[in-house]
């Protein structure tokens, strides 16, 4: 009788504390799953980036579809960087389209593009540093 009066509560604290314990488990688990994820999408915009510098590099040219893919691949920038991550995408998209825009008509133009493919070369540098705190999982 004892033994039994003694053996409810300690079964039901038991099933309780295993409750607790997958909870906590599951909880973990989600976590790891949102930073993979979130990991994921902002190596997604590091490789666009990365992709881009070494087009207009390589071919010091800029297509058009080339800025599209761009475009797109950093569209959701503002909400996975901060400002200043952002400012520099924008920065480095901007000198891609006038690379693609200008093309190398004139003198003046020539100039244009060539800074232009400059400061996409000098992206390339800085790229990995600028990405490197973001792109760490936690």
């Amino acid at each position: 009788m004892v033994a039994q009066a003694i053996a409810v509560p300690l079964a039901g604290a038991f099933i309780a504390v295993a409750c607790v314990w997958i909870a906590v488990q599951q909880t973990r688990m989600a976590k790891r799953r949102l930073a993979q994820e979130l990991f994921d999408r902002r190596f997604r915009v590091f490789a666009t980036a990365r992709s881009l510098i070494e087009e207009v590099v390589a071919f010091r040219s800029a297509t058009q579809e080339m800025l599209r893919q761009y475009f797109l691949g950093i569209a959701d920038a503002p909400f996975l960087f901060d400002r200043d991550l952002v400012a520099y995408l924008d920065r480095l998209g901007d000198d891609a389209s006038l690379v693609s825009v200008l093309g190398g008509s004139g003198e003046d133009a020539y100039r244009q593009v060539s800074d232009a493919i400059d400061r996409v070369a000098a992206a390339r540098e800085d790229l990995l540093a600028r990405f490197e705190p973001f792109l760490r999982l936690r």
